[in-house]
């Protein structure tokens, strides 16, 4: 692959010529277009029939209005002329196709005037109905005095940030469009208070949300996909595209500073895909792109040289909390398949409901409020394809089908009642089927039909019920669904029905969530499926030292531009570097290793070639040195994440250097 040769005086000569004002290809005036989240305003791009290029569509491109985009011009000029040169710029390819700058009349407030816009790649191009979800990352996302971002108006974003869920796992929601009722029903009605409950919510209830099948066709013609299916390879396609993500931002030669930048998350739910998609266009069923550059900086080698160290330091702390929103975001996506689509051992245990009363305080998240009550019952205990009442009592679930009581399941935990109170009863039914299905083995359809005699808890008014429904593995991990909010009620009546399915083996292999074959050559067990990824542990209080060792297996930092001996023997592969750095073995993982006194250059012998790229290892006596039980390879690093090298960039690294969130290279 050849190196970025493009200096900054070419980009800019290349920004000075990029306007188009010359005759159109476009049939004018834009129209505006509603889109979820951000400030800039969209308008809707086609082309004339006859001007339409080959490869590209009608609707090919969307324009967003440049007067609130001119930072982002120069991001996406530098984009454009570094993607084809190497793989180490890989990561822009999520961004969208970049069309330039075209000055085009527009319709604006109901008045036609000539305006400039970029032209992008249209997100919802070929869709019925897109579901787009607008993932702003990091942990802090405005920085004052920061690309036109006053210090007053960084204090105010940083207000929100604290009290996001960017402060618990390193991302929120900006936007979601054509949102399912279930999401809409617990979100604040007024739009501020709307917008903060949704930024409050934490991955695993967006990701729900985000994939549900409320909203979607629930037609299924002959010869494709049902929701319910559709619902998991939408979801598995993410996690694939989100894993080769966090790999491509390994691969970045320089940090870079992105503040404020979103992840979008998009398919259509209008239609579902044919059963003879090829793996490919099931693959690309979901669409994963990173945009919204206002408040960023592409930053080259050749710029990252010329910078102060304050500014080197600020882009290693920055690049470094955009790196793990990400990371987290591809951890909570793989945990949310695995829960939702693979209970351990291929069998659900436990079916719970939950019944609580949806509070409107947008200081607190929208999913908290009053439990009025908990119904856990066996599944093995359930009359299926039939209505039954769960009673709930101080001290006992009764278990009772409809017109008769039959026995006490268990004891549970629900709200304590007055002996005058009359019985708080949910009514309920399950359908099982097994065999029906391209993707599952069973499949479950819960209906939750209506509650009776709810206890008060609202100040005003009664309560404003809601159900939550979790089906539960032997390993306590849950699939989950809710249901709507119905307001001031002691008696709802929801008849809302929910699909749960348990996927087939086959199609949650590491090959089929992994794509990167050099990534998956470091995965444990890769003929087994996610069942076998040990990164993905179910209790809350192990989650930081697993999001840790998914960053190591899925993220590894790259050394640039070692010094590599004449080429050997394959039975003995060696490669030398400063002791400042390590040692470096071409191609093979360190699967062999003999600790003789390792002077300045060393020499490894590795008979087995396994691995990503070039493995670094350190002398033992560095205090980095630990052996590692985690990875194919014998020893790794301690305290950093393990590296591959790709002997393909001019700029020679000084050393590594560390930082508390992560490992990164100084150039010279």
């Amino acid at each position: 692959m050849g190196n970025c040769c493009v200096s900054s005086s070419d980009i800019s000569l290349i920004e000075e010529q990029s306007y188009n004002t010359g005759p159109t290809s476009f049939q004018e005036p834009l129209q505006a277009v509603s889109v979820g989240g951000g400030t800039a305003a969209f308008y809707r791009v086609r082309y004339k029939p006859d001007k339409i290029p080959s490869g590209k569509t009608e609707q090919y491109w969307i324009a967003k209005d440049l007067s609130h985009a001119a930072d982002e011009r120069q991001f996406y000029e530098r984009t454009k002329q570094l993607q084809p040169f190497s793989r180490e710029w890989s990561l822009l390819d999520f961004t969208f196709e970049y069309g330039g700058v075209h000055s085009l009349k527009t319709n604006c407030n109901g008045s036609v005037k000539n305006m400039k816009h970029l032209l992008l790649r249209n997100a919802v191009d070929g869709s019925k109905k897109s579901r787009m979800m607008d993932i702003k990352i990091g942990e802090v996302t405005a920085v004052g005095g920061w690309q036109g971002k006053s210090r007053i108006r960084a204090i105010k974003n940083r207000m929100v940030d604290q009290a996001t869920n960017s402060s618990v796992e390193g991302f929120r929601a900006e936007g979601f469009t054509s949102s399912p009722d279930g999401l809409e029903a617990i979100l604040a009605s007024d739009l501020h208070n709307h917008r903060l409950a949704m930024q409050k919510l934490p991955a695993s209830e967006l990701l729900s949300y985000w994939c549900s099948t409320s909203g979607a066709s629930t037609e299924c013609s002959s010869g494709h996909y049902t929701p319910l299916e559709t619902s998991f390879l939408v979801v598995r396609s993410a996690l694939a595209s989100l894993v080769s993500l966090v790999s491509s931002a390994s691969e970045m030669p320089v940090p870079q500073q992105w503040i404020g930048s979103s992840i979008g998350l998009s398919y259509d739910i209008a239609s579902q895909p044919s059963l003879s998609s090829s793996p490919d266009q099931l693959r690309d069923i979901a669409s994963v792109r990173i945009f919204d550059w206002g408040r960023s900086e592409l930053t080259t080698p050749e710029q990252y040289r010329s910078l102060s160290s304050a500014n080197k330091k600020s882009r290693k702390q920055y690049w470094n909390q955009w790196c793990d929103g990400t990371i987290r975001l591809a951890f909570e996506t793989a945990r949310f398949l695995r829960n939702q689509f693979c209970p351990a051992s291929g069998v659900w245990r436990t079916l719970k409901f939950q019944i609580w009363s949806h509070n409107r305080n947008s200081t607190l998240s929208p999913i908290q409020g009053t439990v009025l009550g908990v119904a856990s019952v066996d599944l093995s205990s359930i009359p299926f394809g039939e209505y039954f009442d769960l009673e709930l009592t101080g001290r006992n679930t009764v278990f009772k089908t409809v017109g008769k009581t039959t026995n006490v399941i268990r004891n549970t935990l629900s709200l304590s009642f007055s002996a005058e109170s009359a019985p708080t009863l949910l009514r309920v039914r399950v359908d099982i089927a097994k065999g029906d299905s391209q993707v599952f083995d069973t499949t479950y359809k819960v209906t939750v039909h209506s509650a009776q005699s709810l206890p008060k808890a609202d100040v005003i008014g009664w309560c404003d019920p809601v159900v939550t429904i979790k089906m539960i593995d032997e390993k306590g991990a849950s699939a989950m669904a809710r249901t709507t909010v119905q307001r001031n009620t002691s008696s709802p009546t929801w008849n809302e029905s929910f699909d749960f399915g348990i996927a087939q083996s086959s199609h949650v292999k590491s090959k089929e969530l992994v794509h990167d074959t050099s990534i998956l050559r470091d995965l444990p067990l890769i003929d087994g499926s996610i069942h076998n990824w040990d990164v993905l542990e179910l209790s809350a209080s192990h989650t930081k030292e697993q999001i840790m060792a998914f960053k190591k297996r899925f993220f590894r930092p790259t050394v640039r531009s070692i010094q590599v001996a004449p080429p050997e023997p394959p039975s003995s592969r060696t490669a030398t570097l400063t002791s400042e750095v390590g040692t470096f073995l071409s191609g093979d993982d360190l699967t062999s290793y003999s600790p003789n006194s390792l002077s300045s250059t060393q020499r490894l012998t590795s008979p087995t070639a396994r691995g990503r790229g070039s493995q670094m290892a350190p002398a033992p006596e560095s205090p980095g040195f630990r052996k590692s039980n985690s990875f194919p390879t014998k020893y790794s690093w301690g305290k950093y994440p393990q590296v591959s090298t790709y002997p393909r960039s001019p700029y020679t690294p000084v050393g590594p250097q560390y930082s508390p969130r992560g490992f990164y290279h100084t150039y010279s």
